[in-house]
């Protein structure tokens, strides 16, 4: 197997779920990955899950692989509910301007111990070459209140203070939360009810728009014209 292919795989189980979209970016410079991806499917590695708006499709490990990876078996599963939070964060983490990789449960236990809220997802990003956050990831459905959000993020961060390994990093802000949501109007006005909240002065949160489900294809094409163009401005 190259080390393309493993390198693929490894990511398709890390963020439970992946689009050729985001595999093309990331292993390919942006051109097509087809022949790779259809040679993983021929090989019974990874499957191919419809049901996505505008016909979109998204992979997944199959159970056999997670299986000889060691990797939990539920990530072969059926995405159901989950599905929405797996594509935020995997578009937070791989399609931004820097990359904010998703954390394995293990290494964040080891640093933080068994703390308040490490079994949710969690993303690693470098703010230079010396210093990097831990952020705690919340993708917020468009049905979750905004006054309840907020009050979560409040005992986060109570929680999070109280606890003594946890601690110290919240207050040195190397350990803070991200709050992802669909639209930017939104991402605009929980940053201002944010501020406004004296109980989360001095803690690390960012607030960051990503495309869900319905806009997702759409927002992946005008990304694909955007970078064609450029290539094609590049070559005049």
């Amino acid at each position: 197997m190259q080390d393309r292919d493993e390198r693929i795989l490894k990511h398709i189980g890390l963020y439970r779920v992946s689009l050729r979209a985001v595999i093309e970016e990331l292993f390919f410079e942006g051109k097509s990955c087809d022949h790779v991806i259809q040679r993983l499917l021929d090989d019974g590695r990874i499957q191919a899950v419809e049901g996505l708006p505008d016909k979109l499709s998204y992979y997944q490990l199959t159970l056999r692989e997670t299986r000889s990876r060691g990797i939990p078996k539920h990530r072969a599963d059926p995405r159901g509910a989950r599905l929405s939070e797996d594509l935020a964060i995997l578009w937070f983490a791989c399609m931004g301007k820097r990359p904010r990789p998703r954390l394995e449960r293990k290494p964040l236990d080891k640093v933080f111990g068994r703390g308040p809220g490490m079994g949710v997802p969690h993303c690693r990003e470098n703010l230079s070459e010396t210093e990097q956050v831990i952020y705690r990831v919340r993708a917020a459905g468009p049905d979750t209140d905004d006054s309840r959000l907020l009050r979560d993020i409040e005992w986060w961060a109570r929680s999070g203070l109280a606890h003594p390994q946890l601690g110290p990093y919240l207050l040195e802000q190397l350990y803070g939360f991200v709050i992802l949501v669909e639209h930017p109007d939104r991402a605009q006005r929980l940053k201002e009810l944010v501020q406004k909240r004296e109980a989360l002065s001095g803690i690390r949160i960012h607030i960051e728009s990503v495309p869900g489900q319905l806009r997702l294809a759409a927002i992946l094409r005008e990304r694909k014209a955007k970078r064609v163009g450029l290539e094609n401005k590049g070559t005049r």
